[in-house]
């Protein structure tokens, strides 16, 4: 038997020690995850399945240990008409670690920060944007919304640096 498949839909997840801890197939639809803090990983969401966001909110999440503020995944994640904002992490991404593909669709990734000088907004293996908005993402030593060993554009993103896209439809260097 696979991975359990599993929809939350309409809740809010807030002031725990972790919030989610995902092995399944997980889709989070209409959902606020906020306020979580954890030691030794992320404070949102830790995913090691299929992992969906769409139309949630995901904010003032922190993790303390070398992995992203909000999301922290070992498998593909897909985020839609999403916010991702004012998450931090001590020694990770300010928001999102990915170690597989991450899609970014319709969605806005705001205001998160890296108590390290190496680590941006998001961290993905595998990055794919679209239509999205990335600024105000930082590390300890300044602006720094993406990074990723293969990033795709598909277009319409705008960014307050060039590290989010800079196909021919996108915005870099733009204070969205």
């Amino acid at each position: 038997i696979g991975p359990v498949k599993t929809t939350l839909l309409g809740l809010t997840i807030t002031g725990g020690k972790g919030a989610i801890q995902n092995g399944g197939d997980l889709t989070l639809r209409e959902v606020s995850v906020e306020r979580n803090e954890r030691a030794d990983t992320t404070g949102g969401i830790q995913s090691n399945g299929p992992l969906t966001v769409d139309s949630s909110f995901l904010g003032f999440n922190r993790g303390n240990a070398g992995t992203g503020g909000a999301i922290h995944a070992n498998a593909p994640v897909t985020i839609v008409n999403s916010t991702i904002a004012h998450n931090s992490s001590k020694e990770g991404a300010g928001a999102i670690s990915a170690n597989d593909q991450l899609t970014i669709t319709s969605s806005a990734v705001v205001s998160n920060r890296s108590d390290s000088a190496d680590d941006p907004g998001i961290v993905a293996s595998k990055l794919t944007l679209r239509d999205s908005i990335f600024a105000d993402n930082r590390n300890a030593t300044g602006l720094f919304n993406c990074q990723s060993s293969t990033p795709t554009s598909l277009g319409g993103n705008v960014s307050d640096d060039a590290t989010c896209g800079t196909g021919s439809t996108d915005r870099p260097n733009v204070d969205p």
